[in-house]
Order: structure tokens, then sequence, then C-alpha cells
């Protein structure tokens, strides 16, 4: 079983970062189906949904997959009193290590959660308690840290798109920012009752990852008015807001490690240096959110190629 081989973990990701590309799972082969992105990847291995075998769709089924090994390990989840039947949407790594998820709750008052996933215990299957976060209140995205007691969510209202601090009630309204000129989105959380008809905020943002703690989070916008997204650090102790850089066209994800960003759009991935914005491709093609390593030395990411069926890969990063 795959749980036997977990003592070998370190010496598999070493070999894994020996290498600047690695194979974990073949969808056109693998019995799990297709893997389909944001993924995970943490000290027990690489965490991925699956789509059902044979088709693409919806992800409906949780993996888990070690670098080296070419076994692929279905998750179940045990029953959670608070979801009748929890539907993980995406994966987010929650940044105290473990494994996190958006999780749909279709039969609940607030129907979209972040929550905690378990590290996986027994064996056929290994199965993992699901526990809630707070709900993302209307969010679409968002990120939580359970040591704080705090997060941020992503969210659109009447056209709108703005990015709130979240606490154990809920979203929060965001303080005023400087400078002012930077802020190509709307971050009022506190519409007009009734909401407004219309919307003159045309800038989008979406990804927020803590840099390193939730006081700074690092976010990819754009104003609305091209298709150019770049790296923002939003600073809530000091009330500051800082263009990073970088040029991103339909972003995908990214993830922040020391002092620098991995950011994936339709360009592939690219390496942003969060200090002066400079920017390092590290490949082409077509790719989901990426995953670091426990290390940051690796990403695992799901590639869509031009021909065939999604894989999982693994890049090094220079």
């Amino acid at each position: 079983m795959l749980g036997a081989t977990l003592c070998l973990l370190a010496l598999l990701v070493s070999a894994c970062d020996d290498e600047t590309a690695g194979l974990l799972v073949d969808g056109a082969t693998a019995e799990a189906g297709y893997p389909a992105g944001p993924v995970v990847w943490l000290p027990d291995g690489v965490y991925y949904l699956a789509n059902e075998p044979g088709r693409l769709g919806g992800a409906a089924q949780l993996y888990r997959t070690i670098p080296g090994h070419p076994e692929q390990e279905p998750i179940h989840f045990a029953n959670a009193s608070w979801c009748q039947e929890p539907y993980p949407r995406s994966l987010r790594r929650l940044p105290e290590g473990g494994l996190g998820a958006v999780m749909d709750c279709p039969y609940e008052n607030k129907p979209t959660y972040l929550a905690a996933i378990d590290p996986p215990t027994g064996v056929d299957p290994p199965t993992s308690a699901v526990r809630r976060l707070p709900a993302l209140d209307g969010g679409a995205d968002g990120i939580w840290s359970e040591a704080e007691g705090r997060g941020w969510t992503t969210y659109d209202v009447d056209g709108c798109t703005g990015l709130a601090p979240l606490d154990r009630k809920g979203r929060q309204r965001m303080p005023a920012l400087e400078p002012a000129a930077l802020l190509p989105w709307d971050l009022d959380a506190a519409f007009a009752t009734p909401p407004p008809e219309s919307c003159a905020a045309t800038g989008a943002i979406g990804f927020p990852a803590p840099a390193p703690t939730m006081s700074k989070v690092v976010v990819l916008a754009s104003s609305g008015e091209t298709s150019d997204w770049q790296l923002y650090e939003v600073d809530l102790t000091a009330k500051r807001i800082r263009l990073v850089g970088g040029h991103v066209t339909a972003p995908r994800g990214l993830a922040v490690t020391g002092d620098r960003a991995v950011v994936v759009g339709d360009q592939g991935v690219a390496v942003v240096s969060l200090t002066d914005g400079s920017t390092t491709s590290l490949t082409t093609g077509n790719f989901d959110a990426p995953a670091l390593s426990p290390d940051g030395r690796s990403v695992a990411l799901v590639e869509h190629p031009g021909r065939g069926a999604p894989r999982l890969v693994t890049r090094r990063l220079p």
C-alpha cells in the first residue's frame, strides 16, 4: 500500500528535486481518471482531485500520490455533521502546512465553506475528517489561517470584484489603503443597500496568498482595461498597497515562497521577484495553479498538453 512507503518520503522528494521535470500521474493511463488542479504538495504526498475515469468534467474524488511512487490512493471523507454532502471544489494549502479545500455544501444556508482536511487514517480506503472553517460569505475564493484565526476572501457583487479580510464571523470591511491611486478594483465590502444596479469599478482581483502571514498577502489584480494582470502586495497592518509587477494574462493561480512568487497564466509558468518584479520564465504550456513542495524548491501542477489527457507533473524552480 501507499502508506507503507511514507517512511521513504524524504528520499523520494529529494530524488524528484534532482530532476527539472517529473511525471507524477498520467491521466491517460491512471485508473483514477484525469487529474484536476489546483493541487497541494505536503510532506506525505501530493494531493489532487480527479474526474471520473474516461470523461472530462467536475472533479469528484480526492487522491494522493507520492513523487517516485506509481500508485494513486483515493481519500474518502468521514461523515460531517455540518455538511450533508461535502464536495471539494478546489484544494488549498493551509498556511500552517495542512490540506484545505473550498468545499461546496449545496444543502446548507451558506453553501460554500473553507474546510480543513485532516491527514488520512486507516486503509481500504484511507479516510479524512473534514473540519469547517469560516464561510466564504458569498466569495468564490479564499484562504484561512487556523493559528491566526483570520484570512482573506475575494468576491463578486453586482459586477464589482473585491478583496476583504475574513474573521470567524465572516467577511469584514477592508480599511482604506494607500496610495489609493494603485487600487484597480473595488475594495469596499460595505456596498449600498439595496445593492447598486451597476458598478463603475472595472477591475478584477484574485488568488490571495499569505506573504508569509495573513497581515500581508500577495494577489493578482487587473484594472480591467486590458487583459494584463500584475502582482500586488497588500499590507493590512500598515494599510498600504504596493505594485510588485509581473505581467500575466488569464491567470490560473500563484504561490509564494520567500521573496518570490510562482505565477501561472496563458504564458505558462513564471517566477516573479517580490522585491523588484523581475520575471523568469520556468516553462511554457497550459497549466493549472502551482503547488509548492514542502522545501519550496519545486512545484507540482496539472498540465493540459495540446494532445492527450491532463497529467500531474513537477518542475524544479531556478
